[in-house]
């Protein structure tokens, strides 16, 4: 794997080059001095043949990078010589993720808080960063990015938080249950088909019930 930021994918591409034929890409070899960047590919080279008789991940695509050229790799000068040689062509691209920005001087809230996850054995404390949606005004996760700060993206869009409590308003969690539900947690088997945030949400998403009520082992339990 090659140590670029914002890398998504790597995949070798195999040419047979020879002098009739041409590669068929516009680049640039200047922007960046270790990569070419692709700015185009043009019909009927031997990269266009190669996007047609391959499946849509393996294409070749404007913005892509390529790394190596055979075993020749970290020059931008010296992987365009290669590339001009006749013969195998055995190219590394690397597929880097573009974000064009939504938003400028966007309000950022950095906070602890306790997590957990199937795949954790106890619960800890982490540092995370929150933004308003410029868009959807929700409250979404983000991380830093070069420039400012990326939102992070779930498998449906934007990974959005809901706030139960804050130290402006506790109104919204029933305080004696969710002790109730900390110390359930604490003590539940730990091992990796228990998720914790589970736990936890199964209580909080009935803040409504009574904590009176589960009092003794075996109404937790029933619970």
């Amino acid at each position: 794997k090659s140590d670029w930021k914002g890398v998504i994918q790597e995949f070798v591409i195999t040419l047979q080059k020879t002098d009739e034929n041409r590669l068929g890409i516009k680049i640039d070899d200047e922007t960046e001095p270790t990569c070419l960047i692709i700015k185009a590919v043009s019909e009927g080279g031997l990269i266009d043949l190669w996007n047609q008789a391959n499946p849509p991940h393996l294409r070749v695509r404007p913005n892509d990078r390529i790394i190596r050229v055979n075993d020749v790799k970290d020059s931008a000068e010296n992987m365009f010589a290669e590339g001009m040689k006749t013969g195998t062509l055995q190219v590394v691209v690397a597929r880097v993720q573009v974000y064009m920005p939504i938003a400028h001087d966007v309000a950022v809230y950095a906070i602890n808080v306790l997590q957990s996850a199937s795949n954790q054995m106890d619960i800890r404390a982490a540092p995370i960063v929150l933004v308003v949606h410029p868009e959807t005004k929700r409250v979404c996760a983000a991380k830093a990015v070069d420039d400012g700060v990326q939102i992070c993206q779930g498998h449906d869009g934007p990974v959005e938080v809901d706030v139960l409590m804050s130290p402006l308003d506790n109104t919204t969690l029933h305080m004696d249950l969710f002790r109730l539900a900390v110390d359930e947690v604490q003590r539940a088997p730990r091992n990796q088909a228990w998720s914790l945030r589970t736990a936890v949400r199964s209580y909080v998403r009935r803040a409504r019930l009574r904590p009176d009520k589960y009092t003794t082992e075996a109404r937790k339990v029933r619970l």
